[in-house]
């Protein structure tokens, strides 16, 4: 742009910027908290805890395919 038309270019450089703002500190301390342990989630890009996007969904144990569960007293390990 700045060889073929450096007005242009001069007007995408010059233009007036947006305000960009700190939400951060606007936050629960404790909210912040939990949003710094899930980083790498979509919690922290919306700046809601992990709680907020499950729903009525229940965490299911696999099977060993006999139809027993890993959490079958038979298949833990005895002292």
């Amino acid at each position: 742009l700045l060889s073929t038309d450096p007005e242009a270019a001069k007007q995408v450089v010059l233009a007036e910027k947006p305000h960009i703002s700190d939400d951060s500190y606007t936050l629960d301390p404790s909210v912040l908290d939990d949003l710094i342990t899930h980083l790498s989630t979509l919690a922290s890009v919306y700046h809601k805890p992990p709680s907020t996007f499950i729903s009525g969904r229940s965490r299911t144990v696999p099977t060993l395919g006999n139809g027993r569960s890993i959490d079958d007293p038979e298949m833990q390990e005895s002292d």
